[in-house]
């Protein structure tokens, strides 16, 4: 089981900021999870939410005006992909808005990046599309996220059409040992997000789950090998 830091380590730090990510490396995750939107002038920026804390839409502002309204400094993308990380690190790459497919591909195709990229995002059709990008996108990797899970799920014929697809990422609380067990028959990876208690880490490592994204990574480390040992 693969343990991926929720936006960064943000204990003691602004989520998704440099800082965020650089704790999270220092403690040895197996990968960080963050949030592409763009800019009005272009760039891919690191943010969860549409807007800043004053309301403004990011989509509406650029680059300079973002940070110069934000009350910490916004990471654009190539910012974070140039922190040194261990070479089996990955970069696990939510794409938030239908014009970020576009943007981040362009940024990847021009950016020497050693470590594997894993792109997710609830807009599957914007996977499907960045797929055709896949010679340029070295290392890289494509998922789909998911809130629900879909009814019949246990027979995803859909995904044998598209083998570039490799990892599912379902809201942890709506996952199931059958469910697993399908999409691994499949050959697809599972991977979990949203809150996770000891007891829930603790499930999904019996589940064999693939991958955690979790915003406490050093209690699911510690949770992980206690039940390794």
């Amino acid at each position: 089981m693969k343990i991926f830091s929720h936006r960064g380590l943000h204990h003691n730090a602004t989520e998704n900021t440099l800082e965020a990510f650089e704790a999270a490396i220092a403690l040895g995750v197996d990968g960080i999870e963050t949030d592409i939107r763009v800019s009005a002038d272009g760039i891919p920026v690191l943010h969860h939410d549409p807007y800043l804390a004053n309301g403004n839409e990011i989509s509406d502002l650029t680059f300079t005006q973002i940070n110069q309204q934000s009350p910490y400094p916004i990471p654009q993308l190539e910012e974070a992909l140039a922190l040194e990380v261990p070479l089996q690190f990955c970069w696990n790459l939510e794409l938030k808005t239908i014009d970020s497919f576009r943007v981040a591909t362009q940024v990847l195709k021009h950016t020497k990046v050693k470590t594997p990229i894993l792109f997710t995002s609830f807009w599957h059709d914007g996977i499907v599309a960045m797929i055709k990008d896949k010679p340029y996108l070295k290392r890289s990797q494509f998922g789909l996220l998911w809130a629900s899970h879909p009814f019949n799920f246990e027979q995803p014929q859909w995904f044998e059409e598209y083998p570039d697809i490799t990892t599912l990422v379902f809201y942890q609380e709506r996952l199931s040992l059958e469910l697993i067990q399908a999409c691994h028959l499949k050959g697809l990876d599972i991977g979990s997000y949203g809150d996770q208690s000891p007891t829930d880490i603790s499930r999904l490592q019996l589940w064999e789950i693939d991958l955690v994204i979790t915003d406490r990574p050093r209690d699911a480390q510690n949770q992980k090998r206690s039940q390794s040992s």
